[in-house]
């Protein structure tokens, strides 16, 4: 977003909806093929709650250990 700053204005609230479910399926898919113990790591380029907080937790809710 930095290279182009006018894509946050373009970015409409109802897509977040969208990117949650695809980030929370790439987070299920990554976990399957995790090794016993190894460590999965989850990054976004957002400091918005729903992207963050909000999928991991929905995320381990979701997921055993």
């Amino acid at each position: 977003m930095r290279r182009r700053v006018d894509l946050r204005w373009r970015i409409r609230r109802d897509e977040f909806g969208r990117q949650r479910a695809r980030q929370l399926e790439l987070l299920r898919q990554g976990a399957a093929l995790l090794k016993r113990g190894g460590t999965l790591v989850y990054s976004t380029c957002s400091l918005d709650p729903e992207e963050n907080r909000e999928v991991v937790s929905e995320f381990l809710a979701r997921t055993p250990i």
